[in-house]
């Protein structure tokens, strides 16, 4: 939610798909040549969702709905949960979005694996709102996260004080199919990461060990 922190009373701040902050998104995404993403708040009749937007230069919009509203915090009485399993593609990279809460669900973020297609993706991009008291889990569960679906972990948190009281240490990190971190933002501070995503990296660690062909079949939606 970059237009506002995580609020759990939508109807003030939420956002039409074709609102000026979305429409001044896509003219930037088109100025910079780049795909801008994240998640805010959009309403869509009398429902109200917690979207992630993926904005391509070319001025298209692709969305992931919030799956796992936070019940704790109130997020359920007054948001629609998604029902779909989504994946992005750049650059022939492919990339599944998931929004804060959805962190704590693994069968959600489960990757894929197909002896015709391989791999269901290659990036795992969170975006979050997590306080700083429960930052070690944060840490914890992208690092799992990296390992048990092969893939590089991207993780964007936010920092400073909401108007609850409570502080956000950000911790935004990037995170390796081994677990190793590869970038990462000082605590409490502001930041920009710049990276590089090395693919042929990833594929040949996957070619090495290959888990994918042994992970269970179940289904989630």
């Amino acid at each position: 939610m970059f237009l506002t922190g995580f609020v759990v009373q939508p109807q003030q701040h939420a956002q039409a798909m074709d609102s000026a902050y979305i429409v001044a998104l896509q003219q930037l995404s088109k100025e910079k040549e780049c795909v801008i993403c994240g998640s805010l708040i959009i309403r869509e009749g009398e429902n109200y969702f917690n979207r992630f937007l993926w904005i391509r230069p070319d001025g298209g919009i692709e969305k992931y709905d919030k799956k796992h509203l936070f019940t704790f915090g109130g997020e359920d009485k007054n948001f629609v949960p998604g029902k779909e399993n989504v994946i992005f593609t750049l650059e022939g990279i492919r990339f599944k979005p998931m929004i804060c809460y959805d962190l704590r669900f693994p069968v959600w973020a489960r990757n894929r694996y197909a002896q015709e297609t391989g791999y269901a993706y290659d990036v795992l991009l969170y975006t979050a709102n997590w306080p700083e008291p429960r930052r070690a889990v944060w840490k914890t569960l992208l690092k799992a996260r990296a390992i048990e679906n092969q893939c590089i972990v991207i993780g964007v948190n936010r920092i400073g004080n909401d108007g609850e009281g409570l502080h956000y240490a950000g911790d935004s990190r990037v995170i390796d199919a081994r677990g190793k971190k590869i970038a990462s933002a000082a605590r409490g501070k502001k930041a920009t990461i710049s990276f590089m995503l090395d693919c042929n990296a990833l594929h040949t660690f996957r070619e090495k060990f290959p888990i994918g062909p042994d992970w269970d079949a179940f289904q989630t939606l």
